[in-house]
């Protein structure tokens, strides 16, 4: 019943935004969400929002968090909102997260009832879950993903059974068996970060 028929949407991507402050204090969801919070609930002293068309980030780059020049991801949170484009039975989704991350799906993206499909937190994670769909459509789902201090990264992707691939969510290059993200309505502006 949370699902939007094939084809309703057609930009793709997820909406993102990053959060950060030096001075915030736990390695948690608790606080990830005081951050993501609006009006935040702690001290939030830069804020970024913006499209992105995969949840693939490294410190090491070559891929940046959104939002963040190298070496600057300390203490930050970021959530990303989108309808993924899946097919009637079985899916396994893959994760790499340092640190924490939750992802769920309800009735919207920022629906706070949502199920979690899966999380780590406090704690690094490198796995997969699996989850059963029902019947073909776009299914709307947020994720919140968080860092401390240390390493960071995080990626989503999806396993594609007939190739044994593990595919990023969204791959702009389409490969076959990869689960496409569509943006709800239309896609928002680009904001400058806002310090």
């Amino acid at each position: 019943t949370n699902r939007l028929p094939v084809g309703a949407l057609s930009s793709r991507g997820f909406a993102h935004r990053t959060v950060q402050d030096d001075l915030a204090d736990g390695d948690s969801l608790f606080r990830a969400e005081q951050q993501l919070a609006i009006p935040p609930e702690i001290p939030v002293s830069f804020s970024y929002s913006t499209n992105v068309q995969t949840l693939d980030w490294n410190d090491a780059g070559p891929n940046y968090v959104p939002g963040l020049d190298p070496g600057g991801f300390n203490y930050i949170a970021t959530e990303d909102l989108s309808y993924l484009q899946l097919t009637a039975g079985l899916h396994r989704f893959n994760v790499s997260s340092d640190d924490g991350f939750q992802l769920r799906s309800g009735a919207s993206p920022s629906d706070p009832l949502a199920t979690v499909l899966c999380q780590s937190d406090g704690d690094t994670f490198g796995g997969s879950f699996d989850f059963m769909v029902e019947a073909d459509g776009l299914y709307p789902v947020r994720n919140v993903w968080y860092e401390q201090a240390g390493g960071a990264n995080f990626t989503l992707r999806t396993f594609n059974p007939v190739t044994s691939a593990n595919l990023v969510v969204n791959d702009p290059a389409d490969p076959a068996g990869g689960v496409k993200a569509f943006l709800a309505g239309n896609p928002a502006p680009l904001l400058a970060p806002s310090t």
